[in-house]
């Protein structure tokens, strides 16, 4: 199962971290899809992610612009609908 945990504070300080592998073909795609959109959102605002590895991502921004943090915002919003399609494969603290 993928976990994967957002953070925010009001000083634009974003916290993304996502873990495992989904155990399923189209949840992994999602994720990995997913991940990949928020490090590059990352490399864009001048930042690199915390860690890059197979199966696992993080990323630390502090005080992070708006449209940075709005697209954490986004892609949190479309893994909690995979979360809840696919219940056994995805969860999102």
């Amino acid at each position: 199962m993928t976990k994967a945990v957002f953070n925010y504070s009001t000083n634009g300080d974003v916290m993304f971290d996502c873990i495992n592998h989904a155990g399923d073909h189209d949840a992994c795609t999602i994720m990995a899809t997913l991940s990949n959109v928020l490090v590059e959102s990352a490399y864009r605002a001048g930042k690199e992610p915390t860690v890059y590895d197979k199966g696992h991502v993080r990323v630390d921004l502090y005080n992070a612009e708006y449209p940075t943090v709005e697209v954490f915002r986004t892609v949190e919003a479309v893994m909690r609908n995979a979360a809840k399609q696919m219940p056994d494969n995805i969860k999102i603290y």
